[in-house]
């Protein structure tokens, strides 16, 4: 085979295997993560017991930390990123299909670039959302650097 389709290969392949770990991640996401039950007098999450990863495990700090936070956040940027992936491929495949003239193929690679971006912006602030970052300061201070630019 050639080295392009050899490529292709590899990047469709770990495309759906991206996709089938999102989905099983997805459809088992309620027993791992448990059910969200309210929020504290601290402002903290209250998670209902179910949950596997908010079990006492350990009294070490790291290890509680990592089976409370890390690993569920882990999961849920993995998710983000296997929809990401799914949305861009679904919008090649679709300008491909529907653009044949030159003028309509390059229209189509442009808006598929700008498509690529935004949602590479949009997993970027939900990735940093799922880890406790305040995306809507970072969102606003780009719209006001985007203003001054």
């Amino acid at each position: 085979m050639e080295k392009a389709k050899k490529e292709k290969i590899i990047i469709w392949v770990s495309c759906g295997l991206l996709l089938a770990i999102t989905l099983l991640i997805t459809i088992f996401s309620p027993q791992l993560f448990g059910i969200q039950t309210g929020i504290d007098d601290t402002g903290n999450i209250v998670w209902n017991p179910r949950s596997i990863f908010n079990k006492e495990f350990s009294s070490n700090v790291f290890v509680q930390y990592v089976l409370s936070k890390a690993i569920p956040n882990l999961l849920r940027s993995i998710q983000i990123i296997g929809i990401a992936t799914f949305l861009t491929i679904i919008v090649h495949l679709f300008a491909k299909i529907t653009f044949r003239t030159k003028k309509s193929i390059t229209i189509a690679k442009l808006l598929v670039n700008f498509f690529k971006w935004v949602v590479a912006l949009a997993s970027l602030f939900f990735i940093l959302d799922a880890w406790g970052a305040d995306t809507t300061t970072m969102l606003a201070s780009a719209g006001v650097i985007t203003l001054i630019i």
